[in-house]
């Protein structure tokens, strides 16, 4: 059986990614399309050895069409399957593979009922999505009309398969999950392997300080392998196996997560899918402790991050965003003095609104954030990136102050997760 953490896969194939669109082309439109497609084919133990972006013209396409039979079993397409006359790409794949083009009933239906959940009418153009090439097998979209097929041709003795998929990431990330068992299939049982991947997830530590600690483990050679991958506010060590049975593969990647564990210490948070809000709020929800938060320059980010996790209510029950010092003083009761004499970002202030915020909502625990985000807003002493993050419970109140590096957007985005871990460790502390 497969521990917590690890995914088990049981196919291996060589694939080139297609994303189709002008405005990929342009740079009007950034392509994350080809990043999802090629983590997730990673998982599953194909290996992507190109990215190919195209524009909207029938003639390029069907050529990088051509070009990617020659060098993948496998071709992956995103784009270009709506209803206006640039989405070539279905046409331009009939017309490479030499089939037909027919209209497919059950396309149709699915695309009248979806459309009519929107109050909308089946019009000749948007029909044209039902349009599929002879032979394929269709997979009818969950959250729009255009439908992603997968199809078989055959190139200079061998088989190719083509898996076409649409551009907008809420349309084709369901559609790839739905797909995939069908991905799985299409290798041969004989050349099947059990491909294991589990992620150890570290936060605290840089990329760098990770690295120094497990350099060993980075050298690995197949078939068992780390590779680390700086994430924001985080690290992640992928640890790959390739083995003959899962448990095998298990063993050897529970022996990695050992020593791991061994050298980093409570900077691994978790394994698996489970992110650092997650974790928290797990955290949480076993010590059955309730959390407030009291924010500042974050503007309410760390309580969308706790929200973000289904349940959270059972263990949040709300923060403060206190931005102006008027509001910190009426609704978390800071005194005009204190904020006078040390400035609104100092550990007095921080250390007092955690502790309101705490007294106020009657919860175990707060947080609260108080900080220079920037562009502007900072000095000598308290310069761009400069936050305080202060924790209140029933033992008392801490304060620590951070210098994140960044842009505005960055310097909170890291002051959240920064908060986040803090409040990990001191709830390990009380388990």
């Amino acid at each position: 059986m497969c521990l917590p953490g690890a995914r088990v896969y049981n196919v291996r194939m060589l694939a080139e990614i297609l994303s189709v669109g002008t405005e990929l082309l342009l740079g009007t439109t950034l392509n994350t399309n080809a990043r999802y497609l090629a983590e997730r084919l990673a998982e599953i133990s194909v290996d992507v050895h190109r990215h190919v972006t195209v524009g909207d013209n029938p003639a390029r396409l069907r050529a990088a069409f051509e070009e990617a039979s020659r060098r993948a079993d496998l071709i992956i397409t995103t784009g270009g399957l709506g209803p206006t006359e640039d989405d070539v790409t279905m046409a331009s794949f009939a017309a490479f593979a030499g089939l037909g083009l027919r209209r497919d009933p059950r396309t149709i239906g699915h695309i009248t009922r979806q459309l009519a959940r929107r109050g909308k009418q089946l019009t000749p153009l948007i029909e044209r999505q039902s349009l599929v090439p002879v032979g394929a097998r269709i997979f009818q979209n969950p959250v729009g009309t255009a439908p992603a097929v997968l199809a078989r041709v055959r190139r200079r003795e061998r088989t190719v398969h083509a898996l076409l998929l649409p551009g907008p990431p809420r349309e084709m990330r369901p559609l790839y999950r739905i797909a995939r068992a069908h991905l799985v299939r299409l290798t041969p049982r004989s050349r099947r392997t059990v491909f294991v991947v589990r992620r150890i997830r570290i936060t605290g530590p840089t990329e760098a300080e990770v690295a120094s600690h497990v350099p060993d483990l980075l050298k690995l050679p197949p078939p068992l392998t780390v590779g680390i991958y700086a994430k924001p506010g985080e690290v992640e060590l992928r640890a790959m196996c390739k083995a003959r049975t899962r448990p095998a593969a298990d063993r050897a990647l529970s022996r990695i997560e050992r020593d791991v564990r061994r050298r980093l210490g409570p900077a691994v948070y978790g394994t698996g899918e489970s992110d650092l809000p997650a974790v928290v709020g797990e955290l949480l929800h076993r010590s059955r402790m309730t959390l407030a938060t009291a924010e500042s320059c974050t503007g309410g980010l760390l309580s969308k991050l706790l929200t973000d996790v289904p349940g959270s209510s059972s263990y949040f029950l709300g923060g403060v965003v206190s931005y102006h010092d008027r509001i910190k003083r009426r609704f978390l009761g800071v005194p005009a003095a204190l904020l006078k004499r040390h400035g609104a970002v100092s550990r007095q202030v921080a250390l007092r609104m955690a502790a309101e915020a705490r007294r106020r909502f009657g919860s175990d625990v707060a947080v609260a954030i108080t900080g220079v985000a920037g562009p502007a807003g900072g000095s000598a002493i308290k310069p761009v990136g400069s936050v305080h993050i202060a924790l209140a419970d029933r033992r008392g109140a801490r304060c620590e102050l951070y210098r994140f590096t960044g842009n505005r957007e960055d310097v909170r985005a890291r002051a959240a997760h920064k908060a986040l871990d803090l409040l990990r460790l001191r709830l390990l502390v009380q388990r």
